[in-house]
């Protein structure tokens, strides 16, 4: 890759599962095109399906989002694609990865979170196929240590999530930390990789992330655009 975590992560809001509100589920289609209509970086979340396709959803069951109590990874691309999200104005189902890389087309950084359920080998080979031609930027980040390293093997920017910073975890080091507000460093922050911060849900946790990270993880439904638009370095 031509590009470090250091080009992507630089003082900006990143919509937390796209830009969701009423009417709009998260990680849904539309979501991401409100998201880069209004010029934001995304985060999204990303599982591996039984047929190899990939679709993007935060929670490993529906029941949540859909209230199907089904595995999502144990559905293939035509079935989740025909699965309703609840609260869609628009009658949305679950989008898949292709989707999603269609409708940003590199108009802005897709943080991509690895929902690793079963086979990482598997995850990691199907995942690479999908990217090898997508022209934007896309940092991975997650829990598994095996698919970060992958990638970080392949050039891509890594981030690890955590609900406590830490620098490094098993030998791994990532180019980035993606930490809960309430796991944050508060002193010696020059020596842990970049920060990012999630979920921030209103102002005061904004202004944390202000002091103590270098990007914020935001829940868009909780703030107006301009103020996601100026980054946390404003708040």
């Amino acid at each position: 890759m031509d590009y470090t975590a250091k080009d992507l992560i630089h003082g900006q809001c990143i919509a937390h599962r796209g830009f969701f509100k009423k009417g709009v589920p998260e990680n849904s289609a539309e979501s991401i095109r409100l998201a880069v209509e209004h010029g934001l970086d995304i985060e999204i979340d990303v599982h591996r399906c039984m047929d190899g396709s990939f679709a993007v959803a935060h929670d490993f069951t529906l029941f949540r989002n859909c209230g199907i109590p089904w595995v999502l990874c144990c559905l293939s691309r035509k079935a989740f694609g025909k699965t309703r999200l609840l609260g869609s104005d628009k009658k949305e189902c679950i989008p898949s990865l292709e989707e999603v890389l269609e409708i940003v087309d590199g108009k802005v950084t897709i943080f991509l979170e690895a929902k690793v359920l079963t086979s990482p080998k598997k995850y990691c080979r199907d995942l690479e196929k999908v990217l090898q031609n997508y022209k934007g930027k896309v940092l991975i980040h997650g829990l598994h240590l095996g698919v970060l390293r992958y990638f970080q093997s392949k050039g891509y920017p890594t981030a690890l999530l955590c609900v406590k910073a830490r620098k490094e975890k098993k030998g791994f080091k990532p180019e980035a930390i993606n930490a809960k507000l309430s796991g944050l460093p508060v002193e010696d922050k020059e020596n842990f990789p970049l920060i990012m911060g999630w979920t921030v849900r209103d102002s005061k946790s904004l202004e944390k992330c202000a002091k103590v990270a270098d990007c914020a993880v935001v829940d868009t439904q909780h703030f107006d655009v301009e103020t996601l638009k100026k980054g946390i370095r404003n708040a």
